[in-house]
């Protein structure tokens, strides 16, 4: 049975055939007995009906066949009674009371839905569930269970107990049938229940730990001074770079304090780098806070009386840029993660001393002339409920609870000179959470009224609610507090939340409006989910509380796989009792015959006599793609630059405009090759030092907005957004002709090989567990779409895309 508390990879393509058959298979209906409820449903008869038979993956309609509705409690409200055990001589003093919960009766569902037959004896996976056209669970884009359900495969042999408590003790587990159960769904009809399920995924995720250049960190955490074992850090989701503050707290032979920037891809420490003019503080309380993108770092310092500097260091190099100096008799700000305001950064903090006022700080970064000015609003900004707000045009802003705890949720707004104030939210019951969403622009305020928790979807333009929705239990801040800020990066058009309990993160659907259980953080890192942080586009959990280490705990995924033809017309021929081992298939493009995972779905066409899919001959002026000749304009999109071709190859440089996709049947032939293991050869002319990509595959239309991708690089980078990490260890330099080939996804026994050889040398292989991402959505030539990592100078001279080669081979492909 497969569990509903995980969410799986998003933006992955599903692809498969849905096939449906006459009722010839031997189902018959189970009875069904009286239940409990006022409007019973009624369930329906499975002989004679279709059942779907899946390849691949496929949205399927669910058949109700077991079960029926029944009345269930529900907490209304509370009331408060006299207390049972209050003393009979109360002797005229008020009467003790106690709150109970005030119960009702509501009808829900207890049913079974049919979904599928699997004849292969494969077993499907659950991708997406649909319960009256609202989606409750999707593996792809990381809904959770908003609703209870089972879902069963068909290789299964557990009972469901609906269907024990209809049947009784003969009741059979429904194995070779996908089946899923409501168990509880609040309806007064009966639900209608569509699945997505697949006969061809791949799971994935796992936990690794990132590595120290030296191990010397005996603990993590911010000293005494929070009273906690919380990691003093900062996270730039930005560059995937978490930001360890290294004091003697954490390595007792430091002297001054250490920055060390650690790659949450590659998962090892970059570097690390003394902070300048931090002697003083190596006892005391560093809290670094992330400027993403930047390469400069937001940071605090303290150690009791002494001064209390805000510094913006230099990540790379520990050089102080900017500095003001807290007041430590009236001060003690706990500062915001910095936005960019244009060429600006801004952060707001909660001043926690009352001496001065508790009047919340306000910071303006500039970084061109290295300074840093801090003013004071008139009023506070609590240190736990506040977010990240909206970039408009003409300004930037952050939430926060206001501190007095009298009128709700303040929007502190920077419009590039002065700082302002104004009431986002007035608060109807206690105020729990809060997150600013900016794909919906709606602030998200998570809120309890009269014993009910709500979550309120507000217009801070307006301060208006727009819609709300209620919660099963109540939900909190996650990102908050002086050591956690910064840390939570949902999706657009998510929110997390914490339950009361510290383990639970829920999912908050901000336009579907559910709220689910994401995960229990707590199982996953032994620790609470305060101090964890949170990256959902790359599906991570980070932790390091309670460690001498940081681990990435990337979360379990279902992933659709692509099927070949082949694979698939093999399973049809099977059903109908064909000898599959007399099915002849000419030609490639009906692939091989691995089923999902193990190397099938190859869709190519004829390849040429040296055995390539595809070549760019810019040299000779010959392209090839999709199994015939084509014009290079065909091929090449984007901000491809026809002129930059001639008898040297392609140019591209910084200095020209050539900035070349792959389009058409180049295109389709990449995607294919990447979901089905693919070799792809470069010779590239350098007139200057190598330097930029060579190709970038990936989910978005460039590199700064891409989540899944397989980048090949300068210095022979391999690069993906998991564990993918080629950097030094084969290489080439200096000017002149290099030969260079990479292999992506080499199906290898249900795992991945990735190789790199250059010049003719051996060979370096990198195997993972988990198949290369799906859909490509696009692939760029000599750039990274973004301008910045732009091939320096150069002419490529062929590119030319192969199946998988073993690693052995690639030293042929690439001798000089």
């Amino acid at each position: 049975m497969a569990s509903a508390d995980w969410f799986a990879t998003p933006n992955r393509s599903n692809v498969g055939v849905g096939l449906t058959f006459g009722g010839n298979q031997d189902v018959s209906t189970k009875p069904v007995e009286p239940v409990s409820a006022d409007t019973p449903f009624t369930v329906s008869k499975v002989l004679g009906r279709p059942i779907p038979i899946v390849i691949g993956t496929y949205k399927v309609e669910g058949i109700p066949v077991i079960g029926g509705a029944a009345n269930a409690p529900v907490v209304s409200g509370t009331q408060q009674i006299p207390d049972p055990n209050q003393s009979l001589f109360n002797f005229g003093g008020a009467p003790q009371t106690i709150t109970v919960p005030l119960t009702t009766t509501q009808q829900v569902a207890k049913l079974g839905y049919l979904l599928a037959f699997d004849p292969f004896g494969l077993g499907y996976q659950l991708i997406r569930l649909e319960v009256d056209n609202k989606v409750v669970f999707d593996a792809e884009r990381g809904i959770g269970a908003s609703v209870p359900f089972r879902f069963y495969g068909g290789n299964h042999t557990e009972v469901d107990p609906i269907a024990t408590a209809v049947i009784g003790e003969n009741a059979g587990a429904w194995k070779h049938y996908a089946m899923v159960y409501l168990d509880g769904y609040p309806a007064t009809s009966e639900p209608k229940v569509r699945a997505v399920i697949s006969n061809a995924a791949s799971e994935g995720g796992g936990s690794h730990e990132i590595a120290w250049i030296t191990n010397d960190v005996v603990r993590l955490g911010n000293s005494s001074f929070l009273s906690d074992d919380t990691p003093s850090a900062a996270y730039d989701i930005a560059d995937g770079i978490i930001y360890q503050a290294l004091t003697s707290y954490q390595v007792p032979s430091l002297t001054q304090v250490y920055l060390a920037a650690l790659d949450v891809q590659t998962h090892v420490e970059l570097y690390r780098v003394p902070l300048a003019d931090s002697q003083a503080y190596v006892n005391g309380t560093v809290q670094p806070r992330a400027m993403p993108g930047s390469g400069y770092i937001l940071v605090r310092m303290a150690n009791g009386s002494a001064d209390r500097p805000l510094r913006v260091y230099n990540a790379a190099t520990g050089a102080v840029v900017a500095e003001w100096n807290e007041d430590a008799a009236t001060d003690s700000i706990n500062w915001l993660s910095p936005m960019q305001f244009g060429a600006k950064w801004v952060s707001i903090g909660s001043d926690l001393n009352g001496s001065g006022g508790f009047l919340a700080g306000q910071a303006v970064i500039d970084l061109a002339f290295s300074t840093l000015t801090v003013t004071r609003d008139t009023i506070n900004i609590s240190d736990a409920i506040q977010c990240r707000g909206r970039t408009l045009v003409g300004s930037i802003s952050y939430f926060g609870f206001d501190a007095s705890g009298t009128d709700g949720i303040y929007e502190y707004q920077f419009d590039g000179d002065v700082w302002t104030h104004a009431l986002a939210y007035a608060q109807a019951g206690t105020i729990n959470g809060i997150h600013y969403d900016p794909q919906t622009g709606y602030l998200v305020v998570s809120e309890i009224e009269s014993s009910v928790s709500y979550i309120r979807l507000v217009n801070p333009e307006t301060a208006t609610v727009v819609s709300q929705f209620t919660l099963p239990k109540q939900l909190f801040t996650l990102d908050g507090g002086q050591s956690s800020q910064g840390r939570v990066f949902p999706k657009p058009g998510f929110a997390l939340f914490q339950a009361i309990d510290g383990a639970e993160v829920w999912l908050v659907n901000i336009t579907a409006g559910t709220a689910s259980l994401m995960a229990n953080v707590t199982d996953i890192t032994g620790q609470s989910a305060s101090y964890a942080v949170y990256d959902m586009l790359r599906l991570s959990i980070f932790n390091g509380f309670g460690d001498d280490h940081w681990t990435d705990y990337n979360l379990p995924n279902t992933i659709p796989d692509q099927v070949s033809l082949r694979w698939m017309m093999t399973k049809i021929a099977s059903l109908g009792a064909y000898p599959t081992d007399k099915l002849i298939f000419a030609g490639p493009e009906w692939g091989d015959g691995a089923g999902p995972g193990d190397g099938g779905g190859g869709g190519w066409g004829d390849p040429l006599p040296d055995g390539s899919i595809a070549s760019l001959d810019f040299v000779g002026g010959s392209y090839y793609a999709g199994g015939s000749t084509r014009a290079v304009a065909d091929l090449l999109g984007g901000g491809f630059d026809p002129t930059s071709i001639s008898g040297s190859g392609m140019y591209v440089d910084n200095s020209n405009a050539n900035r070349p996709n792959a389009i058409g049947a180049l295109a389709s032939d990449i995607a294919t090759g990447l979901a089905v293991g693919c070799t792809i050869v470069f010779e590239v002319d350098h007139v200057s030092d190598p330097y930029g990509f060579l190709m970038c595959i990936m989910d978005a239309v460039a590199r700064s907005m891409m989540t899944n991708y397989v980048n090949i690089g300068h210095n022979n980078i391999l690069e993906d957004q998991t564990d993918i990490w080629f950097h030094g260890e084969v290489t080439y330099s200096g000017t002149g002709l290099h030969k260079s080939a990479f292999t992506l996804g080499r199906h290898n026994a249900g795992a991945y090989d990735y190789s790199v050889s250059v010049d003719g040398a051996a060979a370096v292989t990198q195997t993972v567990a988990y198949a290369p991402f799906s859909p490509v959505n696009t692939i760029t030539i000599g750039h990274d779409g973004d301008d910045t990592f732009v091939l320096d100078d150069g002419y490529i001279r062929s590119i030319k895309l192969y199946p998988a080669k073993d690693p052995a081979d690639l030293p042929a492909l690439t001798a000089p």
